[in-house]
Order: C-alpha cells, then sequence, then structure tokens
C-alpha cells in the first residue's frame, strides 16, 4: 500500500514519511553526487490514491538476507511523499504496483528524479549512498486500469545496477503455485498498525495463505467489487486472522516455494480491506499474467532488444472533496478581498458538488460594516502546457453598504456593488 488513501479498501499506498533515503544520499552527496539528482521534489499523491500494503500487521521483524530481492521505494509528491515496495526482477529493474509510479487521482506518472530506491538493506535507517540508486524510466503495466486496480503493476528503470539479487516471477506454467491453500510469505516496511506512527524502522515479514477464487470475490466484496480471478489472487490468514499487509507496502510481494524450494514471485501487493484489517483478504495482482510484459522490458532495457509499446496515462483533475471547496473557496476570497475569514463576523458557505472535481458554493460575510454575499465556484483543472494540475475559481460577489441594509426600510434601495471573476 502506498501511503496515502483515497477511500478505504481502495489500493494500500505508501506512508508519508521523513525520508531516511534522502538523508542518506544528502549525507552522501560530496562522493557521491549522482545520488542527489534523484531527489527532485515529489507531487501530490498524499492527497490521495489507492491503498496497498507494505509492512505487515501481525509480522515479525526479518532481515533482508531472507528476502534480498527486496526493494524499498521513496517517491516525493509536491512537497509530500510516498513509500511502496519492490522486487528486484533484474539489475537495472524493479517490479512495483502500478498505483505506485501512477497517481490514481490524476492519471499521471510519478517523474523518475523523483524516486530514490534502496537494495540490499533491510533497516530503513541504516541506509547509506552506496545502498541507493535513482531511477531514469517510469513505466505502467498497459492494462493498468486505476479505478478497478487491475493490472497493478509498474517497473521502476534503476540510472545504475543494484547488486542484489533477483527474484524468480511466476509464469502461465506456475498456476500450481496459486492453488488454494498455499503459503505465501510477504514483506515490507509499511506501517505494522493503523496509526501512522506505527512505521517500522526494521524490514517485517509474515506467513499467509492463498485463498480460492469463491472465498477472494465473496470476501472482497465490500470493498474490492471489481475483484477479478483472471488478473488477481488475494490471501488471508485464515489461523485467527492476525495477518494483514498495511499501508506503505504496495507493489511488495507475495512469494510462494516452487516444488524445487526455489522463492517465485505470484503476486504484486494492489490493495486490501479498509483499517488493514486482517480479517478481510488482501488483494494482488497475479504475476503471472504481467510477466511476459516484464521479461520484454527486462530483454529491452538489459540487452538492447526492441522495447515493448508503452502506456502513456492520460491525466485528468483530481476529485476535488468538499473539505478542499471550502479552503479554496475562502483561500481566493481572502487574497481578492483582503480579509482572514477566520477573523469576520457572520460567515456562511454552503457548497454542493456539480462535478467530479467541481463545486459551487453560496457565501456571505461582514466585513468593516458592509455585507458581501453571493457565489463562487472552485475547480481543479489539467494545465497541460505545464502538465501540472492547478486550481481555478470564477465567483459573482455583491457588497451593501452595512448601515443601509440595517436601517432602510426599503432595502431595495441601497445601492450593491457587484464584482465578478
Amino acid at each position: 500500500m502506498r501511503s496515502a488513501l483515497i477511500a478505504a479498501g481502495i489500493a494500500l499506498l505508501g506512508f508519508a514519511l521523513p525520508s531516511p533515503l534522502t538523508a542518506a544520499a544528502t549525507a552522501g552527496q560530496a562522493a557521491h553526487s549522482r545520488l542527489r539528482s534523484g531527489t527532485g521534489q515529489g507531487r501530490d499523491r498524499a492527497r490521495g490514491g489507492p491503498t496497498a500494503s507494505a509492512s505487515i500487521i501481525g509480522g515479525s521483524p526479518t532481515s533482508i538476507e531472507e528476502a534480498p530481492w527486496l526493494a524499498y521505494v521513496e517517491a516525493k509528491d509536491w512537497g509530500t511523499g510516498f513509500a511502496c515496495t519492490g522486487t528486484v526482477v533484474a539489475p537495472t529493474v524493479i517490479l512495483t504496483a502500478g498505483h505506485c509510479v501512477e497517481s490514481p487521482e490524476s492519471e499521471t506518472l510519478t517523474p523518475p528524479a523523483e524516486y530514490l530506491v534502496a537494495t540490499g538493506v533491510g533497516t530503513r535507517t541504516a541506509v547509506t549512498p552506496t545502498d541507493l540508486t535513482t531511477v531514469s524510466r517510469v513505466l505502467v503495466y498497459p492494462g493498468f486500469n486505476s479505478h478497478t486496480l487491475r493490472g497493478d503493476a509498474g517497473l521502476l528503470i534503476l540510472s545504475a545496477p543494484t547488486e542484489a539479487p533477483p527474484i524468480q516471477l511466476a509464469s502461465g506454467s506456475d498456476l500450481g503455485l496459486l492453488q488454494a491453500g498455499s503459503r505465501a510469505e510477504i514483506s515490507g516496511w509499511g506501517l505494522t498498525g493503523t496509526d501512522p506512527e506505527t512505521v517500522p524502522d526494521t524490514l517485517q515479514s509474515a506467513s499467509t495463505e492463498i485463498q480460492s477464487a469463491a472465498y477472494c470475490r465473496q470476501h472482497a466484496a465490500p470493498f474490492g467489487r471489481f475483484y477479478s480471478s483472471a488478473s488477481q489472487l488475494c490471501t488471508v490468514n485464515q489461523a485467527g486472522h492476525a495477518v494483514s499487509g498495511c499501508f506503505g507496502d504496495s507493489g511488495g510481494p507475495a512469494v510462494v516455494r516452487s516444488p524445487a524450494g526455489e522463492p517465485v514471485e505470484v503476486g504484486i501487493t494492489s490493495t486490501g480491506g479498509p483499517g488493514c484489517s486482517p480479517s478481510l483478504p488482501d488483494i494482488y495482482t497475479r504475476v503471472d499474467r504481467v510477466s511476459s510484459w516484464v521479461a520484454d522490458w527486462i530483454a529491452a532495457v538489459e540487452s538492447g532488444a526492441r522495447a515493448p509499446v508503452v502506456k502513456t496515462p492520460h491525466p485528468r483533475p483530481p476529485r476535488m472533496t468538499l473539505s478542499q471547496a471550502r479552503d479554496l473557496s475562502w483561500s481566493s476570497l481572502e487574497q481578492d478581498f483582503n480579509f482572514r475569514h477566520r477573523a469576520i463576523a457572520a460567515r456562511r458557505l454552503g457548497c454542493r458538488r456539480i462535478a467530479r472535481a467541481e463545486f459551487r458554493c453560496r457565501i456571505a460575510w461582514r466585513q468593516s460594516g458592509d455585507r458581501y454575499f453571493g457565489s463562487i465556484t472552485v475547480l481543479y483543472a489539467l494545465d497541460r502546457a505545464a502538465d501540472i494540475i492547478v486550481w481555478n475559481d470564477r465567483y459573482t460577489i455583491h457588497r451593501v453598504d452595512g448601515d443601509c441594509w440595517r436601517r432602510s426600510a426599503h432595502r431595495q434601495r441601497c445601492a450593491i456593488h457587484t464584482r465578478r471573476r
């Protein structure tokens, strides 16, 4: 799960956090100046997005030697940040969740310069510059749907190879590993509880169990109504319902041992129930459905083969909340009418949604003895030239002299001054 939660039980995103990776990169900038090039200020996924599981509720601390293919991923977004988990699948290729590379709100890719990736280390605060790699390219699976979370897979192409060993990915010949009852290991650095303060410093892991398609459809229905056994799988720890992924673990692996005892990644952590509840299933992207795409990109990046077709997301403005509409309305009018809304008398504001990213609000307040009333519309929009999300407004505000309004027996005679934008 990534850190920000767009809606309860949609996807497990990462958590906003003080960045040990950026701190490590800063500490080593003299000897490792290239690390600084990847610490650009990020974008705004902390406003919301699907949720995925990274650290483990009900898990226990483990060493990176137990899962040496794991990668800890951080990105910055418009001054805030998120974290995800990933797996090394080739020296310069990290596999993670699609919603860790594409914003579920605006459907834009996080720029490569905003990522730092740590490999070969299990304790976040022990990261050194030599453990870090910047990202040169970000790719999202062509079949990724940010609304249903099907095809929830993405790749980070590293600027330099890591020495961490790659994990084997499930293919179409590994369906036996997906059978109900198969034990799967999950691991990550995400929350160990629903409290945002429960961010572990040390890698956590736990064992859980793959469930049948019928079980997944039934028990994921309250939060994962788009569940599809053709592209997803789910797990629940049936022994006490004590294990679950949580925010910060999106993109992490579900690993099953092959008959020969080899670890195989069969799932990519995608989403889970509200509150990271261990009694509800965690949902994963089936790796066997995306492994051929991953293999094609590995061949292109590592061997110079022809690259697959690239999906270019079509950005859209994020959904505006009522709270955001109220804040933006007051902020706009404060600037234009030179007041602080919390300090003025008799302020009133009522808003209604007129589109996904747009509200119309009726507003009134008293200022310097005069009365102001009217309406304001606030909306998010896409600035295509700058490739950023912006907010805008338009309003019609009337002002009437307070003394006239209070004392006149014929208020219709009071002069009304109107200002529009």
